[in-house]
């Protein structure tokens, strides 16, 4: 009992960018700890580190595996937590719901869509003026 440390809590600055995306940047991290989301629990909260002071686009996240789901569980009966255990003093967490990723893709394929259309429409009525 005498050789314990008091636990060091690293300094966090919490950033939302919008309901289904928050990025943590962790500074002086020295420990494992816990992370909590005060939102209902899901499974389809994912949790990405990357480096500090990314640019944190939408896409930022899209190609990184995420922690382990063992290491993602409920918490008050409502949370999600995560423990997460980096040996980076510093570093940022993405916290993401994965299902957001599929709203980006179908507004960005019909955005495509949109554009082909419009491409087709005035090609057509271009040929239909001239015959």
């Amino acid at each position: 009992i005498n050789n314990m440390q008091p636990l060091h809590n690293p300094d966090m600055v919490f950033t939302k960018y919008n309901p289904t995306k928050y990025v943590v940047n962790i500074k002086n991290n020295k420990n494992p700890f816990l992370l909590a989301l005060n939102v209902n629990f899901n499974k389809n909260w994912k949790v990405y580190v990357s480096k500090p002071f990314s640019k944190n686009y939408i896409w930022d996240s899209w190609f990184q595996t995420p922690i382990d789901e063992m290491n993602h569980f409920n918490v008050n009966k409502n949370m999600n937590a995560w423990f997460i255990d980096d040996p980076e003093e510093n570093f940022d967490i993405i916290v993401e719901f994965w299902p957001q990723r599929l709203v980006y893709f179908g507004s960005m394929l019909f955005f495509l869509t949109w554009l082909i259309m419009l491409f087709i429409f005035f090609r057509f009525n271009k040929y239909v003026a001239r015959n």
